[in-house]
């Protein structure tokens, strides 16, 4: 299976080859070029870290548990409510669609460059 290229990596690319087009172009240092291209390399490094729970399944499983869980209990909550003639608070409508749509978010395709 073909490894899916990430939005990240391909604004690198696009930042590098910016970077070598205008450096280029100014005539810069082959010092300062090197210090800039050690910027971004660490800043890239930091941002992968930061950002590890993307390729985590289990994150995403449990974020989809917790919000199905909000989605269900709002639900049924409201329905309880409407059961014994009680007039359903608007926050528990609004916690339901927020939720649901942060499901439907999340299950949505990512849009993927070819």
């Amino acid at each position: 299976m073909a490894e899916k290229i990430r939005s990240a990596e391909i604004s690198n690319a696009l930042f590098v080859e910016k970077f070598d087009e205008i450096a280029r172009e100014q005539n810069l240092p082959a010092a300062a070029q090197t210090a800039i291209k050690s910027a971004q390399d660490t800043a890239k490094q930091t941002a992968i870290k930061q950002a590890a729970y993307i390729d985590d399944k289990g994150f995403y499983q449990g974020v989809l548990l917790i919000l199905g869980g909000v989605v269900i209990l709002a639900v049924v909550g409201g329905l309880i409510l409407t059961y014994f003639t009680m007039n359903v608070p608007e926050f528990i409508t609004v916690l339901a669609a927020t939720a649901l749509g942060a499901v439907a978010g999340l299950l949505a395709p990512s849009p993927i460059s070819k």
